[in-house]
């Protein structure tokens, strides 16, 4: 790993934190873990999967994946082809780009600009203070406007604005038992093709990000509410407790039961003040 922090520049519109790349050993993670800045890993080579509340995302090359200030996530690299990425923290008083609202983007537009990051950190590392900080702004700048740009293209695509309505009904109607088959239905296409769309734009099958957004959920209502595994599986719109478990110990290596039991071990409140 090769990495170099930067000095706070008070009262700038772009203040870098860190900047960095890394060629993952396979099956290399971080996390669950926060931050306290924005930050942006793009993906040069490999693949690896990346978790957030939202969902699970195989990211692959091309793509980034974004971790927002204090938002809870974990990444891993592929067992087989591990990924190679560069990122980049920071700070700024921009509004910014609105593709950095979604976890991961599909960026291949962007890989001279942090491919740039990671040829010149020789010279950055040798470089005065002040000359990094330079730098390392001027190409989050135009990173941040090549989003920009490239936001405002994705806007008008009919995948883009299909997807961002399938999650949007989704968050709002998981726990009501729904299918793939009845989301795709209710935007008015077959499943098989609805599917495909969705996992282009997402880099995730609406059936998983279905899952996760179910699973997430009924650990948080176990967690902070006190539900029992029967209770947060129904609130969630599993009706079958068998199937709820088998789910959940797949996604968290760990039994509804087990879970709730390894958490008041390490003595988490199973209720929020």
């Amino acid at each position: 790993m090769k990495t170099y922090t930067l000095q706070k520049t008070a009262g700038a519109p772009i203040s870098p934190v860190n900047v960095g790349f890394e060629y993952c050993r396979p099956a290399h993670s971080y996390g669950p873990s926060t931050r306290s800045h924005l930050l942006i890993h793009y993906v040069l080579d490999g693949k690896g999967r990346f978790t957030t509340p939202r969902g699970e995302y195989e990211v692959t090359e091309g793509m980034c994946f974004v971790i927002r200030e204090g938002e809870v996530t974990y990444y891993r690299a592929d067992n087989d082809q591990p990924w190679h990425y560069v990122w980049i923290g920071f700070h700024t008083s921009f509004r910014v780009p609105d593709c950095l609202k979604n976890d991961v983007i599909h960026a291949s537009y962007a890989r001279r600009s942090f491919l740039d990051i990671e040829e010149a950190y020789p010279q950055i590392k040798s470089a005065s203070d002040g000359t990094k900080e330079a730098f390392i702004s001027g190409k989050i700048a135009e990173i941040l406007t090549l989003f920009y740009i490239n936001s405002s293209i994705g806007e008008t695509s009919p995948a883009k604005k299909l997807t961002d309505a399938a999650k949007n009904y989704i968050d709002q109607e998981y726990a009501n038992h729904i299918t793939v088959s009845d989301i795709a239905r209710r935007f008015n296409h077959e499943r098989t093709y609805f599917s495909r769309l969705f996992k282009q734009e997402e880099g995730v099958s609406p059936k998983e990000y279905l899952v996760t957004r179910r699973l997430a959920e009924a650990a948080r209502l176990m967690l902070h509410h006190g539900f029992s595994p029967t209770l947060a599986a129904n609130a969630v719109g599993y009706e079958d407790i068998y199937l709820f478990s088998k789910m959940f110990k797949s996604r968290y290596g760990i039994s509804p039961r087990e879970y709730l039991k390894r958490n008041s071990a390490m003595g988490n409140n199973p209720k929020e003040n």
